[in-house]
C-alpha cells in the first residue's frame, strides 16, 4: 500500500486478491482517514518510475501483439 500525489494504491496481490484485497482495501480507508490502525507490513514507499517510460506505454501494442502471435501459433495444432 502506498500513496502518491494524493492518490492511494493497494496493489501486488500477486494471485492472491481474492485474499487480501478486501483487507488491504479496509487498511487504506484507514490510511485515508488517517486512523494509526492503518499501519501494516504491507505499508511501503511509492514504486521506482520505469526508465525512458513517460506517458503512455507506447510499447504495449506491440508486446500484446506479439503474445497474440504466440497463442496462435501454440494453438494451430
Amino acid at each position: 500500500m502506498f500513496e502518491n500525489e494524493g492518490l492511494h494504491f493497494a496493489v501486488g496481490y500477486c494471485g492472491s486478491s481474492t485474499i487480501w484485497a478486501p483487507w488491504l482495501g479496509y487498511k487504506t480507508a484507514l490510511k485515508i482517514l488517517e486512523d494509526p490502525a492503518s499501519r501494516s507490513y504491507f505499508d511501503t514507499d511509492p514504486p521506482e518510475s520505469i526508465p525512458f517510460c513517460q506517458g503512455k506505454p507506447w510499447f504495449l501494442p506491440m508486446l500484446m501483439t506479439g503474445y497474440h502471435l504466440s497463442d496462435w501459433w501454440q494453438g494451430r495444432s
